[in-house]
């Protein structure tokens, strides 16, 4: 970066999740708030450079100027959905409809970022376990559903990961 005040967005843009909060904008405005940091220090930063540099990886899609979804391994993909039309409709049958373009992740790159920011670390569940509900004084606990490491099919890979004979060399 070439000034302090480009670094503080950046570190602000580049460590604060891709995704931003009211707590993420409460902190940009500590930054532009600091009696250090100058407005026009950030007038000349070379931005697409700066975060092209930081944030390529071997799984980034071509980056465009355009591309809103820029670094962290975002790819781009078109999909075409086939549409059933009804058999009493002008033009029955099944239309393929070709959506625009679908901005999509890897699950690794989701998991590099999550686990390479510490800020995201100590949220990051190592582990799955089943998620339970209790309704007021209920004995009886609900089972809720929603994230993947509280589904079934994860806890039931994960033992069989656990059980599973050690690689060589581990």
């Amino acid at each position: 970066y070439p000034n302090k005040s480009s670094f503080l967005l950046g570190d602000w843009f580049w460590n604060g999740g891709i995704q931003k909060s009211h707590k993420s904008f409460k902190e940009l405005l500590r930054i532009i708030s600091d009696s250090e940091f100058r407005s026009e220090d950030i007038r000349a930063t070379r931005w697409n450079l700066i975060n092209n540099q930081l944030g390529s990886s071997a799984d980034d899609a071509e980056a465009h100027d355009d591309v809103t979804f820029e670094g962290a391994g975002w790819k781009k993909t078109a999909i075409n959905i086939k549409i059933p039309i009804h058999k009493r409709a002008e033009n029955p049958g099944i239309h393929d409809y070709l959506t625009t373009d679908l901005y999509h992740r890897p699950l690794v790159s989701v998991i590099q970022e999550k686990l390479a920011n510490e800020k995201h670390d100590e949220l990051f569940h190592y582990q799955p376990y089943e998620l339970l509900w209790n309704h007021g004084g209920s004995e009886r606990s609900i089972r809720v559903h929603g994230e993947l490491y509280n589904s079934d099919a994860f806890i039931q890979a994960h033992r069989e990961v656990q059980e599973s004979p050690p690689e060589p060399g581990c």
